[in-house]
């Protein structure tokens, strides 16, 4: 048995942006238009620093901009809420350092607020809280290149209780899998593994909840070809052997279960949503999601629309990226070309 070749939905495909457009997946703003008041745009960030994420917030709060919570675009795709004017969701994945110490301390400054979609297996064990920008202005390193370069529980549950970044999941492990021989670098470098970033190593578990990313351990071994544990690959054993279409079932189930537990117990209540690590979401992963109580998920789908609407498939919900923020009407609106 062979694992079918990488769909194209999961890599960076040239035809991926023509195909978007001539199926009327961008909102119309993003060409000159009006913000319609039947969508909810949904705009995502990874790790900020303040001269990045700044002008953003300013432009927002100077154009009368709101952001919605999780329980209004729940509403919102339930049909239970109508979409307020000049609203959007605002989404930092991961929940790097960057989080607490330069994105809360902004949407603060600016009355906005976020969701956040953390990783659970990656969270700091360290007590307490850091310092912010609120703080020290003049700090000059944010936490996403140091030795703990997540937020930590402490600081999850003060954002969450304070409503100024809602927590929720990112899978517990956001995982790359193994599923065949990578023939171009067959094995572990220094520079390759230099070149991955760090959430796409694939991971070596060393317990039933702990795992840590292929290092200069690995430098000299067998290197794969990898996909997203929540897309429809089966994973490749050490000796060639696949897994089953069950063990892989089970082992979506477990990431999923391992997730929403960890975020109940740490938060003290219930996960709502998701986002699915690199927007990969196989028919199993969708499922698998729906079946752990998750009330709505983010992903990639084709054909599909980059926002939220009343009536949409709630399991496949997509974003923007976060630099089409100048896009939307007002003063110091800026026109960036939509991808070719």
């Amino acid at each position: 048995m062979k694992n079918p070749k990488i769909p194209w939905t999961e890599k960076l495909c040239p035809l991926r942006a023509p195909l978007d457009m001539a199926t009327g997946c961008y909102p119309m703003f993003l060409f000159g238009g009006p913000l319609s008041r039947k969508i909810l745009p949904v705009f995502h960030f990874h790790e900020v620093t303040p001269q990045y994420l700044e002008p953003y917030l300013r432009y927002l709060s100077e154009n009368g901009y709101r952001c919605a919570n999780v329980e209004e675009m729940l509403g919102i795709l339930e049909g239970r809420e109508t979409i307020r004017e000049k609203t959007v969701l605002l989404t930092f994945d991961d929940a790097w350092t960057s989080l607490w110490t330069v994105a809360a301390p902004l949407l603060r400054r600016y009355g906005l607020r976020a969701v956040t979609f953390a990783v659970p297996g990656r969270v700091s064990v360290r007590e307490g809280v850091r310092t912010t920008i609120e703080e020290d202005p003049e700090m000059e390193e944010f936490g996403d290149r140091g030795c703990e370069m997540f937020c930590r529980w402490d600081e999850l549950r003060s954002l969450d209780e304070e409503g100024v970044i809602e927590v929720e999941s990112h899978t517990f492990a956001h995982e790359q899998i193994p599923v065949g021989a990578d023939q171009e670098v067959p094995f572990w470098t220094e520079d390759s593994l230099r070149a991955m970033p760090l959430l796409s190593k694939p991971l070596i578990w060393t317990g039933e909840e702990s795992f840590r990313p292929v290092d200069e351990r690995e430098i000299g071994q067998e290197r794969w070809v990898t996909r997203s544990r929540m897309s429809d690959a089966l994973a490749c054993f050490e000796g060639g052997r696949l897994e089953t279409e069950t063990e892989r079932v089970e082992a979506i189930r477990k990431d999923l279960s391992l997730c929403r537990k960890r975020i109940e117990e740490e938060l003290g209540r219930p996960a709502r949503i998701l986002c699915f690590p690199w927007a990969v979401a196989g028919e199993v992963a969708r499922e698998e999601v729906r079946k752990a109580g998750y009330r709505a998920a983010f992903s990639d789908s084709f054909p599909g629309k980059r926002y939220v609407r009343s009536g949409d498939d709630p399991f496949r919900l997509m974003r923007l990226k976060h630099n089409w923020i100048y896009q939307l009407p007002g003063q110091g609106r800026r026109r960036i070309p939509v991808p070719k």
